[in-house]
């Protein structure tokens, strides 16, 4: 049964626009990946970088850090500025993603975007090199400063 031109070109023609939406796809990829955001803190003293997928790329810390921020201080920092940081590329993604989608389309919801639903308080526990993780450290050791005189 002989194919119809008709047919032919049809084909042909979903076949071409198989293949532009492919090479879309691997520049929407490629374009993703090189997506990142930097957010520093108030007094400069950190700054994340946070890609897309939220990857942190890059973490930078001001000799002042040390002094100024106690260590559950910066460890609170650190993960606050990289929560921000991908925010906002996940924002960039959007805005990335939307360009590609039908009109009325919510790049969000692509991702699985949920609301967030606050985090419990998560129990810190003492890493100290051979003690005793479940120990509590005495109160006197969280007034002094960690740095040496």
């Amino acid at each position: 049964m002989p194919v119809s031109t008709e047919h032919r070109a049809r084909v042909e023609e979903l076949v071409a626009d198989y293949r532009r939406s492919r090479e879309r796809a691997a520049e929407l990829r490629a374009e993703l990946a090189t997506l990142e955001e930097t957010v520093s803190s108030e007094r400069a003293t950190v700054s994340v970088t946070v890609g897309s997928g939220g990857a942190l790329r890059d973490l930078w810390l001001s000799d002042r850090a040390y002094q100024q921020h106690r260590p559950a201080e910066l460890a609170e920092l650190i993960v606050r500025l990289s929560g921000t940081a991908a925010e906002r590329v996940a924002r960039r993604a959007d805005e990335v993603v939307a360009e590609t989608l039908p009109p009325g389309s919510d790049p969000a919801a692509l991702r699985g975007h949920l609301p967030e639903i606050p985090a419990a308080p998560v129990e810190r526990r003492s890493t100290r090199p051979g003690g005793d993780e479940d120990a509590e450290e005495p109160e006197e050791h969280h007034q002094r400063s960690w740095l040496r005189d």
